[in-house]
This record gives C-alpha cells, sequence and structure tokens, in this order.
C-alpha cells in the first residue's frame, strides 16, 4: 500500500510538474503571440505610410511632368516667334536695301 501511495504521489507530483511547464509553455506562447500582433501592426502601419508616400510622390512627380511638359510648349512657342521675328527682320533689311537701291538710283537719275 505504501509503494501504491509513492507511486501515486510520485504520478501525482510528475503530472503537478507537466502541467506547470504547460502552463508555463502556454504564457510564453500567449507572450509571443502579443508581440507578434505588435509587430504585425507596426509592419501594416508601415506598409501604410508607405503607400501614402509613394501616392505622394506620383502626384507630385506627375504635377512636376506636367510643369516641364507646359514649359516645353512655352519654349517651342517662344522659338518659334524668335524664328518668325528674325524671318521679318530679314525681310525687313531686303526692303531697307532695296529702298535705298531705288532712293540712289532716283537721285542719280536727278542729276
Amino acid at each position: 500500500l505504501d509503494q501504491k501511495s509513492f507511486a501515486l504521489e510520485d504520478a501525482r507530483s510528475q503530472m503537478s510538474e507537466q502541467a506547470k511547464r504547460f502552463l508555463e509553455q502556454e504564457l510564453e506562447f500567449t507572450r509571443q503571440e502579443g508581440q507578434l500582433a505588435e509587430v504585425r501592426d507596426r509592419l501594416q502601419a508601415s506598409e501604410t505610410e508607405a503607400s501614402s508616400r509613394k501616392t505622394d510622390l506620383d502626384q507630385k512627380s506627375f504635377a512636376l511632368e506636367d510643369a516641364r511638359s507646359q514649359m516645353s510648349e512655352q519654349a517651342k512657342r517662344f522659338l518659334e516667334q524668335e524664328l518668325e521675328f528674325t524671318r521679318q527682320e530679314g525681310q525687313l533689311a531686303e526692303v531697307r536695301d532695296r529702298l535705298q537701291a531705288s532712293e540712289t538710283e532716283a537721285s542719280s537719275r536727278k542729276t
């Protein structure tokens, strides 16, 4: 009977130790689950912020490209106007030269 009582007490002690280890493991698992949830939340926040920054950068990039395109169009119109001005200057010089030649010829005929 003493041996059975000793064996029973030993089995109860082993089960108590196993239950204690199980509860410690359960507690550690719960702690790690909490840490994992925190990491998941921080990762989600980081991804959300990165997405927001990307959207902001995309909008700024689009605005920059639009401004560049407008400046390019303005520069093109300016160069076209400059070219037209130069062409008209050339025509004006030709007319001036012909007028001068005509005045010179008229003056020499008078004399």
